[in-house]
C-alpha cells in the first residue's frame, strides 16, 4: 500500500507540475502535497518498498512481476486501437492543392462512420477487461464483462485468451464456467 501511495502522489505531482508549467489555472481546492513519508522497520523493508515501486511503476513492469509478460503484448495490441494513429487520423484528414502547394485539411468529424467505429473502443474494453479478470483474484469482472459482451453481440470466442503461465491456454476449474 505504501507504494501505491507513492506512486498516486507522483502522478498526480507531474499532472499538477505540468498544469503550472503550462500556465494553466488551477482550481482553488487543488493543492501540492508533500511527497509520502514512510517508516521502515529496516533496510530490508525499505528494499523491499523500491522493488514494489518499480514493480508498479509501467504496466509491462507489473505484469512481468506477476509471471503474466504476454499481457503487455496484449495491452499494446488493444492500445493500438483505441488511441490515436495513422488509421484513425486518416478519417479526420484530408490532403488538398492550395495555390500548388500540399496542405491537409481536417474535419470536424470523419469522414465516414459506421456502428463498427462507435462500438469499437466498447470492445477493446471489455477485451482489456476479461484478460484483467483472468489473473486477479476471484475474477470479479467475469460476469459483467460477460454480459456486457452478450448485450452487445460480441461472441465469447471473439474474446483474446491469455496463455497460462506454462504456456497452455487456460482452463476453468469449476463446471459450467466456461
Amino acid at each position: 500500500m505504501r507504494a501505491l501511495a507513492e506512486l498516486g502522489w507522483e502522478k498526480r505531482n507531474d499532472l499538477l507540475q505540468g498544469v503550472r508549467e503550462n500556465g494553466w489555472s488551477i482550481a482553488g481546492q487543488v493543492k501540492f502535497e508533500d511527497r509520502p513519508e514512510f517508516d521502515f522497520a529496516d533496510e530490508q523493508e525499505r528494499n523491499k518498498h523500491g522493488t514494489v515501486l518499480g514493480e508498479k511503476a509501467n504496466f509491462s513492469n507489473l505484469v512481468i512481476a506477476y509471471g503474466h509478460p504476454a499481457m503487455y503484448d496484449l495491452y499494446r495490441l488493444l492500445c493500438s486501437y483505441t488511441h490515436p494513429s495513422v488509421r484513425s487520423a486518416e478519417l479526420y484528414v484530408e490532403a488538398i492543392a492550395d495555390a500548388g502547394k500540399k496542405r491537409v485539411a481536417v474535419r470536424d468529424v470523419p469522414e465516414r462512420r459506421s456502428y463498427a467505429d462507435v462500438i469499437w473502443g466498447v470492445v477493446v474494453l471489455l477485451q482489456a477487461g476479461n484478460l484483467m479478470d483472468r489473473v486477479l483474484a476471484g475474477e470479479p469482472l467475469r460476469r459483467d464483462v460477460g454480459r456486457a459482451a452478450l448485450e452487445l453481440g460480441v461472441p465469447k470466442e471473439y474474446f483474446i485468451v491469455l496463455p497460462n503461465r506454462s504456456g497452455r491456454r487456460r482452463r476453468r476449474q469449476r463446471r459450467g464456467q466456461r
